[in-house]
């Protein structure tokens, strides 16, 4: 039988991102005679992946801004599939934990000229009320928390890998947890009244991934081996921007944060063209799902015509064919004609997004749409005005 060791104490949290150091704090500050530990793969406070966080924290406090809003923006960007009591919940607790981290455990974020906290734009939001420090917001975040657990002299295993639950004799309750601890491959039971499971998803399934390496879903497979189950697992979320930068290099995978788009930056398609207001009437800065089907789309429709466009021979060597003057005029006549059909709608309509004419064209290719708009443009017939979150179309 394999050695092992033996550590007992009153709640093992495995995890040591926000949720699992927050809820060491608070478990201390309730009953400070517990004896509370906290198992990580790393080192705690320098890994996991609330510290890679660049963006920000989302908050109602500014003047103009409220939690209703707040709220309803959570759950339209979560087309209205929301568990709506989590989601209160969520927008109203945000408002005492921003305070409690500055005020409390000594966050500092950053700050408008007259001393308010500076907000910043991120997507899927009526206004701008990202909280953040630089874009180091989640390393301001974890390294006041480390420093508050430290302070209380709360438990620590670090560089242990949970493996597995263990049930106590009567099989109805757990007992404790299996840990392999990494530096040298030998086993740690820890005995524990109460487990928190913290750990996290498991991006690590993907190629390219922006978390932490270290989330390969340990948690989850953990809890579903003893009949716990799992739910919203097709919820992955994709974040829409990051930096490929080649198999040489470990950045390949690392985020471009949302707030390059939120603050203005435009997305590109491999001819050099903006696209996402053909998706959405909020652009670039409409929600991460939205954003990443779109980017999607375009590189799928890029590689198909490229595979379309066959190669064309060298002028010395390409046969010398003519397109019948009858099928130019037919052609031309047809563009001419859908330019005219999109200036009329854009009359009778003035105003209408981008968006609702490419819905009143409906059995229209949207490429060809967009190629004829351009035109437009270019011939001065057409101007487009941002009004809101959307572009609206007018007639010149």
């Amino acid at each position: 039988m394999t050695a092992y060791k033996t550590i007992e104490t009153d709640i093992l949290i495995l995890g040591s991102g926000g949720a699992g150091l927050m809820a060491a704090i608070h478990a201390h500050d309730a009953n400070p005679d517990l004896d509370i530990t906290i198992a990580v793969k790393g080192l705690l406070g320098k890994c996991g992946c609330t510290r890679m966080v660049q963006g920000g924290y989302n908050v109602a406090i500014a003047e103009g801004d409220s939690i209703e809003r707040h709220f309803m923006d959570s759950i339209e960007g979560g087309k209205w599939i929301n568990n709506q009591d989590l989601s209160w919940r969520l927008v109203v607790e945000a408002v005492k934990c921003i305070a409690k981290l500055e005020n409390q455990f000594g966050c500092f974020f950053d700050r408008n000229p007259d001393g308010t906290v500076h907000q910043k734009a991120f997507a899927g939001q009526t206004f701008d009320r990202t909280v953040h420090k630089g874009d180091l917001t989640g390393i301001e975040i974890i390294n006041r928390l480390a420093e508050q657990v430290w302070s209380r002299g709360i438990n620590r295993l670090e560089e242990h890998r949970a493996i597995a639950f263990v049930r106590d004799t009567s099989n109805t309750r757990l007992a404790g947890v299996v840990l392999i601890n990494m530096r040298d491959g030998s086993f740690t039971f820890v005995k524990a009244k109460a487990v928190l499971l913290g750990t996290g998803g498991g991006p690590t399934m993907y190629r390219y991934h922006t978390p932490s390496g270290e989330k390969t879903c340990d948690g989850m497979v953990m809890a579903l081996r003893q009949g716990l189950s799992l739910r919203d697992m097709e919820m992955v979320q994709f974040h829409p921007t990051g930096l490929l930068a080649g198999k040489g290099t470990r950045l390949t995978g690392t985020v471009l944060e949302e707030g390059l788009r939120g603050a203005g930056g435009h997305l590109l398609n491999g001819e050099g063209e903006r696209f996402m207001l053909d998706y959405d009437e909020r652009g670039e800065r409409a929600t991460r799902d939205i954003v990443s089907r779109s980017i999607e789309r375009e590189i799928r429709a890029t590689q198909q015509r490229r595979v379309d466009e066959p190669e064309l021979p060298k002028a010395s060597e390409a046969p010398t064919v003519e397109t019948p003057v009858v099928e130019q005029d037919s052609q031309l006549n047809a563009a001419e004609n859908l330019l005219e059909d999109l200036l009329a709608t854009v009359r009778e309509t003035p105003g209408l997004t981008q968006l609702e004419l490419y819905r009143h064209f409906a059995d229209r290719d949207r490429r060809e749409l967009q190629k004829m708009l351009r035109e437009l443009d270019r011939q001065g017939r057409l101007r487009r005005e941002k009004k809101g979150s959307s572009y609206r179309l007018f007639p010149l």
